[in-house]
């Protein structure tokens, strides 16, 4: 009719955004309705906005529809900020410190973990922990003791992963 409107599709431009609806192609009289779904997928924290496109073929305009979410946290499904791809030890923080220090590192898949202070000379004065590990960032914290609970003294230090086959060092300096 000349009053009909046909819509031969409706599409969003990013995933952030879904609609469902009944299937297309559609013809609508003046009074017809077309029920969809709207569904909102947060990529990422935040208000986050896309267009709804109905589109014809014929050369009546193309009708376009806002659409705004805000965002949250997903549940269930863990951090997505947290997934790590590779075993990697990072450097110390503060480094010189006095009197801890934050040791952070990656585990890319299960593994046994040992996380030790050595000395100069190579010996341990420390094992900050041993254990299984799972995928993801961890860190430890340590106070500048030793194995027997007296404190450290002022140098440098050594600090050594072994993940699985994976094994790395770095260096921090202890001063009092």
């Amino acid at each position: 009719s000349i009053n009909g409107v046909r819509i031969d599709s409706a599409f969003t431009k990013t995933a952030a955004f879904q609609f469902s609806a009944q299937s297309f192609p559609a013809t609508l009289e003046p009074g017809d309705t077309i029920k969809g779904t709207i569904t909102f997928y947060p990529q990422v924290l935040g208000s986050q906005w896309d267009t709804l496109t109905f589109v014809n073929n014929s050369p009546q305009p193309v009708v376009r529809v806002t659409l705004t979410g805000n965002g949250s946290a997903p549940v269930g499904v863990g951090n997505v900020a947290d997934v790590v791809h590779r075993f990697d030890l990072l450097q110390n923080f503060p480094n010189p410190f006095n009197p801890s220090t934050r040791i952070d590192f990656q585990i890319a898949e299960t593994s046994p973990v040992r996380l030790e202070i050595v000395d100069m000379l190579g010996r341990t004065v420390r094992i900050l922990t041993t254990g299984m590990f799972e995928p993801g960032s961890h860190h430890v914290d340590w106070d500048g003791t030793n194995d027997e609970g007296r404190m450290a003294a002022s140098g440098v230090y050594f600090y050594r992963l072994t993940a699985g086959s994976y094994l790395s060092s770095r260096k921090m300096i202890l001063l009092k």
